[in-house]
């Protein structure tokens, strides 16, 4: 019997943005319905495992009291219990690298998948069955069950006592080293955006960055008055405009940075990650978009007619202002926060 996972695998190595690893810790958590302090998660590319309580010496209380019961077959539950009691020094990550280890180990999990094996199934339990489920929550309840209390995955006897401890903490360490440096490249990496973002909310200002397509509106405007062939005049200002378009854009990328910044700051065990506002981005900046077409259309339609194109240049007056005002009341957040990390960024 497996359990499969729902999404790609990650595996050991795979380091883990802080986005990455905590969404997929909520969801493990949210699907086993365990706290997310009750599962062990790493950020070095190892699968959650739920956290097994050790449970009493005639084997009850191996099985959390919130615990799916589509997840009571899950091994790590089952492993003996000298295997399962955390070390007074072993840090959670190390920990939960042991773990998986000793899964590996015993043939209860394959790392290349994520495939588990239920040791229940074993034992004749099926949790679809409703006898057995509710033999499961008896047991989970607390009450003495003559075969799960005797349930126990004992350590693989070709390998050599004390080796899966010792290799946890050799992969531990090189794991570690690495991650320090990703972190450390990962924050100038910020710093760098930080500073960037910074610095295109404080410059931005549309008086001198509409001037191009002022200029190049009028020079349409005087082309199709005059009954010249207006064609390269137009796509002079249809340029100025998509590329006016794209500043706002920048605008909100702008902020988007520093959202992602605060959120992380802010909100450590569940940030919402850098994809969720880069959607809010797009559709907000498709949203400016269709709002503006009109206008440009109207121009389009009759270049020569002033009016039209005052409509347009105030309608993007008023978009880029809405954008850089967003803009700026999320900077004065960020430089609440963040104090002196953003002015030396």
């Amino acid at each position: 019997m497996m359990m499969e996972p729902t999404r790609p695998v990650i595996r050991p190595g795979d380091l883990l943005n802080v986005y990455d690893y905590q969404e997929i810790r909520h969801e493990f958590a949210a699907g086993a319905g365990l706290r997310p302090d009750q599962v062990l998660m790493t950020p070095y590319g190892y699968p959650p495992l739920p956290r097994p309580p050790v449970g009493a010496p005639d084997g009850t209380g191996r099985l959390p009291a919130n615990i799916a019961l589509e997840f009571a077959g899950h091994p790590v539950f089952w492993l003996d219990d000298a295997t399962k009691r955390q070390r007074p020094d072993e840090s959670d990550d190390a920990f939960a690298i042991r773990l998986f280890l000793e899964l590996v180990d015993r043939g209860y999990l394959r790392e290349d998948d994520g495939w588990l094996r239920n040791p229940l199934v074993a034992h004749g339990l099926d949790v679809r069955q409703q006898a057995d489920r509710d033999r499961l929550v008896r047991y989970q309840g607390g009450e003495w069950d003559p075969v799960l209390c005797d349930v126990a995955i004992p350590p693989n006897p070709e390998t050599e006592p004390g080796s899966i401890a010792r290799r946890a903490e050799q992969v531990h360490a090189e794991h570690a080293a690495a991650y320090d440096e990703l972190i450390a490249v990962y924050r100038d990496v910020v710093r760098a955006a930080l500073a960037d973002a910074r610095d295109t909310l404080r410059e931005a200002d549309f008086a001198s960055e509409s001037q191009r397509l002022v200029a190049a509106g009028e020079d349409l405007r005087a082309t199709a008055a005059g009954g010249d062939d207006a064609r390269p005049a137009r796509a002079a200002f249809d340029d100025a405009y998509r590329w006016l378009l794209a500043r706002m854009a920048q605008l909100d990328d702008a902020r988007t940075v520093l959202l992602v910044e605060i959120d992380r700051r802010t909100n450590l065990d569940a940030p919402r990650g850098a994809a969720s506002y880069a959607d809010d981005v797009r559709l907000a900046h498709g949203a400016r978009c269709v709002a503006l077409e009109p206008y440009m259309a109207a121009v389009y339609h009759a270049p020569a007619d002033e009016l039209r194109l005052r409509a347009l240049l105030l309608a993007l007056r008023d978009a880029y202002h809405e954008a850089l005002a967003s803009g700026r009341d999320t900077l004065s957040r960020a430089e609440w926060i963040l104090g002196d990390e953003l002015d030396t960024a």
